[in-house]
């Protein structure tokens, strides 16, 4: 488990579900582009604007879709320094692959991180309230897949959130300012 201070979750980035050079994603989620070109530029400007370099991004899970050599250039425009949590529409030895030559930092499943006194589960597929058996506090979910939009969210428990571009502006979160907002939701002193 990572452990980062509250100071260091500032530089701390999260996403999911970008579905780079996926056509049909625009139809199936209402997104507001023309073509995968305008889709794939808007999600890496918008990413670009926030994290910087030294920045450390979670992407949890479907990064891209078609065309599996287009990913390395997509890694490349990208900036930070990214960890893959795998989705069900990546390939793990595909994703493998981009580790270290493309400033891909790691490829997993799940990561549990902790900042300060709260559990955090990075996963792509959301999954029931659980508590902290250390601290008995809400354990805080961030997860994508569900592809849910700020007039349609999707959160079962208050401890969630779908970081999603569709649901965050296709723009990555940052975990300070997220877990403030989840702060006041499960009231985690």
């Amino acid at each position: 488990m990572v452990k980062y201070t509250k100071e260091e979750a500032k530089h701390i980035w999260v996403t999911s579900d970008t579905h780079f050079n996926h056509a049909n994603i625009i139809k199936y989620c209402n997104r507001p582009f023309s073509s995968i070109e305008e889709m794939n530029e808007t999600i890496i400007e918008n990413w670009n604007k926030v994290v910087s370099k030294g920045d450390i991004v979670y992407h949890l899970g479907d990064f891209a879709l078609g065309d599996k050599s287009l990913i390395p250039d997509f890694i490349r425009r990208l900036t930070g320094h990214i960890s893959f949590i795998m989705g069900n529409h990546d390939n793990l030895n595909i994703m493998k692959s981009f580790e270290s030559p493309f400033r891909c930092e790691t490829v997993s499943w799940e990561e549990v991180i902790r900042v300060e006194k709260k559990t955090i589960i990075l996963n792509h597929f959301p999954f029931g309230s659980l508590p902290d058996p250390a601290t008995n506090r809400p354990i805080i979910q961030l997860h994508g897949h569900v592809h849910s939009t700020p007039d349609k969210p999707w959160n079962y428990f208050d401890n969630q959130y779908d970081v999603g571009v569709d649901n965050n502006n296709f723009t990555p979160v940052n975990l300070a300012e997220l877990l403030d907002k989840i702060h006041y939701k499960v009231h985690i002193k």
